[in-house]
C-alpha cells in the first residue's frame, strides 16, 4: 500500500522534523491538528457529517497542550470508547474505522511509542498509513502539511489554532451547565504540593479590587495553612495540571470537582 518513494519522503520528512526539536507528542499533536482540519474543511466526504463531527470532538481534545503528557485519565478514556469504533465498522463502513484507528493515534504518547518499541523512531510512518486507508488523496495533503512545521511562521498559525480548540472547549463546559463565559486571569493559585492527588478541586471568586487572582486549585484534601496555595501563571497548567484548562472560563462564584475516572462535578457557590 505503500511504495518505496512514499518511504524515502516519510524517511525524509521525519529527519527533517526530528532535527527542528520536534518530540514525537508535537507530531501526535501536529496529526491530530491536520485530521481536525481535513474535517472542517470537509475533505472527507466518505464519511457521513454526524461521524465527522464525533471525531472532530475527539480531535478538539487531542489538539490542546498537555493532554498528551499529563490527562491520562482523558487518554484511558478515549481509547476505551474509539477502539470499539473501530472495531465495529472495519466492515460496514470502512473509511469510518479507518477515520477512528487515525484518531486513535491522536492519544498515544512518546511513553507509549518507546515502551511498544514498533522500530520506527516516529509513528509517522503509521499515520501516513492509517490515512491512506481512509482518503487515498487526503493522504498526499500529508506531505504539504509537516512540510509546512519547517517553516517557523507556521508553528505561530499553529499555536493560535491550539487556542482556538482549548476555547471552544471552555466554552462548551460553560453552555454545558448554562454558566456565562470569564476568560480566566494572567494567574491562578494552584496547591503544588498536592499535584497528582485525586480528586481535583477548583473554585473561583470575585476578583478582588488590585488583586491577580480569582482561580483557587487543588487535588486532595485542602489545608488552611497560610502557604497552601502558590501563584502561578496560567499558561504554567498545560503543563502541570492540564485537567483543569477546560474549566478555567467558569464565572466567578462557580466551583467544579473532577476525578481519574472521569467524573465531573460543576455549580455555583450560594
Amino acid at each position: 500500500m505503500i511504495d518505496h518513494q512514499e518511504i524515502e519522503d516519510i524517511e525524509s520528512l521525519e529527519s527533517q522534523l526530528l532535527g527542528k526539536g520536534f518530540s514525537i507528542n508535537d507530531m501526535v499533536r501536529h496529526y491530530a491538528k491536520f485530521l481536525f482540519e481535513l474535517i472542517q474543511d470537509r475533505k472527507l466526504k466518505n464519511i457521513s457529517d454526524d461521524k465527522l463531527q464525533e471525531m472532530a470532538g475527539y480531535l478538539k481534545q487531542a489538539i490542546v497542550p498537555g493532554t498528551l503528557e499529563s490527562n491520562e485519565s482523558l487518554r484511558q478514556e478515549s481509547f476505551l470508547k474509539l477502539w470499539p469504533m473501530e472495531k465495529t465498522y472495519r466492515e460496514s463502513d470502512p473509511a469510518f474505522s479507518a477515520l477512528a484507528r487515525s484518531v486513535i493515534c491522536c492519544f498515544g504518547n512518546e511513553r507509549d511509542w518507546l515502551r511498544d518499541g514498533s522500530g520506527e523512531e516516529t509513528p509517522l510512518f503509521y499515520f501516513y498509513l492509517y490515512l491512506k486507508k481512509l482518503d487515498p488523496d487526503a493522504a498526499q495533503v500529508f506531505f504539504e502539511h509537516f512540510r509546512k512545521l519547517r517553516n517557523p511562521q507556521t508553528l505561530v498559525h499553529t499555536k493560535s489554532k491550539y487556542s482556538e480548540a482549548l476555547h471552544d472547549m471552555q466554552k462548551d463546559i460553560c453552555e454545558k451547565y448554562g454558566l456565562p463565559v470569564l476568560p480566566p486571569d494572567e494567574m491562578v493559585a494552584i496547591a503544588i504540593a498536592t499535584l497528582g492527588k485525586s480528586p481535583i478541586y477548583g473554585t473561583r471568586i470575585p476578583l478582588p479590587e488590585g488583586g491577580t487572582v480569582s482561580w483557587f486549585i487543588h487535588c486532595g484534601e485542602h489545608s488552611s495553612a497560610d502557604d497552601f496555595y502558590q501563584a502561578v501563571h496560567t499558561e504554567h497548567l498545560s503543563e502541570m495540571l492540564p485537567q483543569v484548562l477546560n474549566y478555567l472560563c467558569l464565572p466567578a462564584g462557580a466551583k467544579f470537582i473532577i476525578d481519574n475516572e472521569g467524573y465531573e462535578d460543576v455549580w455555583m457557590e450560594g
